[in-house]
């Protein structure tokens, strides 16, 4: 069987006639086979680079970190799995477990999430976070 894929950014409305078209040409060319339509609402992959959310997030995790004397990655994976399981923040299975997602396949909403608790974190623990170059 033959997998066909087509993505699209800002679809204008018109276009839905079109994507049955292609669907009802894919169904000729692979014997009447019948295909799922699936429209989801897009959101850009979270950013990165100088002032972005990853730097943001990990900066804030190096400060917590910091302050509290344990290490950047443990403060950020923390921070991860108190969001899959309060908040919202997606998850992946693995060998029967479930973990939360990698940050590198979020969203911009998703990662504002990790960033929102980070904060929240901080602030429950009396740390002020310093918004500058470094996060």
């Amino acid at each position: 069987m033959r997998e066909h894929h087509m993505e699209f950014e800002n679809v204008p409305v018109g276009l839905l006639g079109s994507v049955t078209d292609t669907m009802e040409t894919w169904g000729k060319q692979d014997g009447g086979a019948a295909y799922t339509l699936t429209i989801e609402r897009y959101y850009p992959h979270r950013t990165t680079g100088r002032y972005s959310q990853n730097h943001r997030l990990w900066g804030f995790c190096r400060q917590i970190a910091l302050a509290t004397g344990n290490d950047t990655v443990t403060v950020h994976e923390w921070v991860k799995a108190e969001c899959a399981e309060n908040r919202g923040y997606p998850m992946r299975t693995f060998q029967g477990r479930t973990v939360p997602m990698s940050e590198r396949e979020a969203n911009t909403v998703e990662c504002s999430i990790l960033i929102e608790r980070v904060q929240q974190l901080a602030a429950e623990m009396g740390i002020m976070l310093r918004e500058s170059e470094g996060t």
